[in-house]
C-alpha cells in the first residue's frame, strides 16, 4: 500500500478529500462526518461541499463508502464507477487523464516469469506520471483514469503480484483474457504476443466425429471460434486434458481453451472414443450420449446428429424394402402356387437416421444386391456389425440378415444362399417383443402405497442429492415394495441417473435382498445385481467410479463386483462352443454368484443370453 496522500479538494470548512493507498477520504478536522449535526452545520466551498449533508448518508447506505473512525473512506474501484452509478457530486474535481496506454508482455504465458508492462502517452511522447489508485499526477496536476483504464492497470498489477504458483495455473489464462478484453475495450495498444495469443472459456464442449480412410471413427470436441485442423492435431496428440488446453492455429499464435473439471473429464471420454470399428463403433453412434452419462450438461450434443449423417451416414434402423414400379429392374420371381402378380419392382435399403429423416438407398442391379448380401453375411458372421452401401454405414444383426433373405428370395431365388448361411439356425431364446401389439404383460402386486424415501447408511453425503433425485430414489423404492419388474428413470442427461440407482442398489443391499434364504449378509452366495452398460461406460469405468467416490469406504457396500468381459469373461467360461450354437449356458454361474455386482454390456448379453436367463431365474 502507498504512504503517499494527495490532498485532492476542500470541498467545506475543515473538511478535506484526500487520496490515500487504501482509497478516496473524506475527513473532517473536528467531528464525525457520520454525524447528521456535524454535516449540518458544515460551511461549503464547493458544489460537493453543498451536497454532502444529503451524499454522506447515501453513500453510506449504498455501501458506497464506509465510516472509519468518524471519516469516510470510499475505495477507488467503487470511486472510479461513482459517474455510472449516478452519483457526479465529485465531477470536476480533477479533470479526466487525457493519456493512452500501451500494453506489453515479458516472458510466456502460464510460466511464473509471465508478466505485463503498461506505458502512458500523451499524443506521441512517452510519459510517466505517479500514480495513487485512479489519480495520477504530472507535475502539479492531478488526472483522474476512467473506470475501464483504470481497472485495467489494477488487474494487471494484481498479476504481477501474484506468487509463481498461480501464474502458472488456469487463473493466469483467464486474468490474460480479462486484461485484454479490457484493453481492447479502451483501445489500448497491445504487442504482438497479447494480439496473436487468446484464451476461450466456454460454457459447453461441442462433439463432433471423424470418419477415418479405414472405415473407423473417433470422437473430437468442436468449440465455437477454434480451427478444425489445429484442435484435431491438438487433440490426437495428448494422451491426457490438461486444465488448459492449448493449440497453434496455422495463422501463428496460440489459441488456449480453459476447462473445468467437467469438461475435462467430456474431453477424456472423447479419447476413448478413438479410432472404433464393429460393434463398438455402432453403439457408440446408436446412442451417443451414454458415453457422457452423468456430465451431459456439459456437452453439446445438438449438432451431432446431422453430423453423424453427413459424414458417417450412419443409418439408426436399417430395412431391405421392395415396392412395385414401372421403372423397376427386378421382376418378382415368385414360383409355382404363390398368388402374386407378376411385375416389376425396385428393391434396396430403407434408413432412418436419429433426426427422423428416412431414405431409400436401390439397388441398381442383380449383382449389386448379391454383392451386398454377400458382404452383409459375411459382416454378420464375423461380428463386424456393419457393411458399407455407398457411403452408407448399414448395421447388420439377425433380422437385418433375414429380411434380406426375404428379399433374395422373392427376386433372385435360384441365389439364395446356402441353408447353413442363414440365420436361424443358431439356437436363440424367444421372446414376446409387444412391438405390434401387447402379447405379454406382467400382473403385479405387494404391499404398495408407500413412496417414503429411505437413505441408505452408505451414501457418503446426502446432502448431495437434488430434489429431483430424492424423488427418482423414492420412486424406485417404491416399486421394489410394490413387487414390479421395473421401472423407468427419464431424466435428462447430467442430472444424476447414475447416483439415483445406486442409491437405489445400496438401499438394496443394506435390506438384505442379495442375500437367499436369510444367510450371512457378508458372505455370498448372494443373488448378485446386474449392471448392463455400453463398452465405452465399462472402459471410463463410470459406475464403478461412482461407487468409489460417492459411498463409504471406497465403494465397499458393493463389493466384491466383476467386470465380465474381454480376458475376463473368457475366465467365467466352463466350456468352448458358443451359447448361441448349442443352446446352454457355459457360464460358471456357481462363481458368479460369490459377487455382490456385475457389470457387462449388451453383446455380452446376446452372446451369452441362455447364461443370462438362468442368472436372472436363480
Amino acid at each position: 500500500m502507498s504512504d503517499l496522500t494527495w490532498k485532492l479538494a476542500e470541498p467545506a470548512e475543515g473538511v478535506s478529500l484526500v487520496a490515500e493507498g487504501d482509497g478516496v477520504w473524506l475527513r473532517h478536522s473536528s467531528g464525525s462526518l457520520s454525524e447528521s449535526d456535524v454535516l449540518a452545520e458544515l460551511v461549503p466551498r464547493s458544489r460537493l461541499g453543498q451536497l454532502l449533508p444529503t451524499l454522506v448518508p447515501q453513500l453510506l447506505e449504498l455501501g458506497i463508502a464506509i465510516e472509519d473512525g468518524g471519516s469516510l473512506r470510499i475505495e477507488y474501484g467503487e470511486y472510479a464507477g461513482l459517474e455510472e452509478q449516478g452519483v457526479d457530486a465529485f465531477s470536476g474535481i480533477a479533470e479526466w487523464a487525457p493519456f493512452t496506454l500501451e500494453l506489453s508482455s515479458s516472458g510466456s504465458l502460464g510460466l511464473e516469469s509471465f508478466s505485463y508492462r503498461y506505458r502512458f502517452y500523451l499524443g506521441t511522447q512517452s510519459v510517466y506520471p505517479e500514480r495513487l489508485g485512479c489519480f495520477v499526477r504530472r507535475n502539479s496536476t492531478f488526472y483522474q483514469l476512467d473506470q475501464q483504464s483504470f481497472t485495467l492497470i489494477s488487474t494487471i498489477d494484481e498479476f504481477n503480484a501474484l506468487p509463481p504458483e498461480r501464474k502458472r495455473s488456469s487463473e493466469a489464462y483467464l486474468n490474460f483474457a480479462e486484461i485484454k478484453g479490457l484493453a481492447r475495450g479502451v483501445g489500448v495498444e497491445v504487442d504482438r504476443f497479447i494480439a496473436k495469443q487468446n484464451v476461450l472459456v466456454p460454457s459447453q464442449v461441442g462433439l463432433d466425429m471423424q470418419v477415418h480412410d479405414d472405415g473407423r471413427m473417433s470422437f473430437i470436441p468442436k468449440f465455437e471460434g477454434v480451427e478444425d485442423s489445429a484442435l484435431l492435431q491438438a487433440f490426437f496428440q495428448r494422451d491426457d486434458i490438461d486444465a488448459v488446453f492449448s493449440l497453434n492455429p496455422a495463422g501463428g499464435g496460440g489459441v488456449h481453451i480453459v476447462l473445468d473439471d467437467t469438461q475435462r473429464d467430456a474431453l477424456r471420454r472423447m479419447q476413448k472414443v478413438r479410432r472404433l470399428s464393429g460393434a463398438e463403433r455402432n453403439d457408440v453412434l446408436r446412442d451417443p450420449q451414454a458415453v457422457f452419462d452423468g456430465i451431459g450438461a456439459a456437452v453439446d450434443l445438438t449438432g451431432f446428429g446431422p453430423r453423424v449423417r453427413g459424414i458417417g451416414n450412419f443409418p439408426f434402423v436399417s430395412q431391405p424394402y421392395l415396392q412395385r414400379s414401372t421403372t423397376g429392374i427386378f421382376e418378382d420371381a415368385a414360383g409355382p402356387g404363390k398368388e402374386l402378380d407378376r411385375g416389376a419392382f425396385s428393391a434396396g435399403i430403407s434408413c432412418r437416421y436419429a433426426d427422423g429423416n428416412s431414405e431409400n438407398v436401390p439397388f441398381d442391379s442383380r449383382a449389386e444386391l448379391l454383392s451386398f448380401s454377400k458382404a452383409a453375411r459375411a459382416a454378420w458372421k464375423t461380428g463386424e456389425g456393419t457393411v458399407q452401401l455407398g457411403d452408407k454405414s448399414i448395421l447388420v444383426d439377425e433380422a437385418f440378415i433375414s429380411a434380406l433373405n426375404e428379399l433374395l428370395d422373392r427376386v433372385t431365388p435360384s441365389q439364395r444362399q446356402r441353408a447353413e448361411d442363414v440365420p436361424g439356425k443358431n439356437r436363440y431364446l424367444l421372446i414376446y417383443t409387444n412391438e405390434s401389439e401387447l402379447e405379454y404383460q406382467e400382473a403385479y402386486e405387494g404391499p404398495g402405497g408407500e413412496s417414503d424415501l429411505v437413505i441408505p447408511a452408505a451414501l457418503m453425503d446426502p446432502g448431495l442429492l437434488k430434489p429431483h433425485q430424492r424423488a427418482g430414489i423414492a420412486w424406485l423404492q417404491r416399486n421394489f415394495r410394490l413387487n414390479r419388474h421395473g421401472c423407468l428413470l427419464a431424466d435428462d442427461m447430467g442430472l444424476g441417473k447414475t447416483l439415483q440407482v445406486l442409491t437405489f442398489l445400496a438401499w438394496i443391499i443394506e435390506q438384505g435382498h442379495l442375500t437367499p434364504n436369510g444367510a450371512d449378509l457378508e458372505s455370498g452366495p448372494w443373488n448378485p445385481i446386474l449392471i448392463v452398460a455400453p463398452i465405452i461406460l465399462l472402459e471410463s469405468e463410470t459406475w464403478l467410479n461412482d461407487m468409489r467416490t460417492f459411498f463409504k469406504d471406497d465403494g465397499a457396500l458393493f463389493t466384491p463386483w466383476v467386470t465380465l468381459r474381454g480376458s475376463t469373461l473368457s475366465g467365467f467360461k466352463r466350456a468352448g462352443q458358443q451359447e448361441t450354437v448349442i443352446g446352454e449356458p457355459v457360464l460358471d454361474l456357481d462363481r458368479l454368484l460369490q459377487h455382490r455386482v456385475i457389470l457387462t454390456n449388451y453383446e455380452t448379453i446376446v452372446n451369452y443370453q441362455h447364461s443370462s436367463f438362468q442368472f436372472l431365474m436363480w
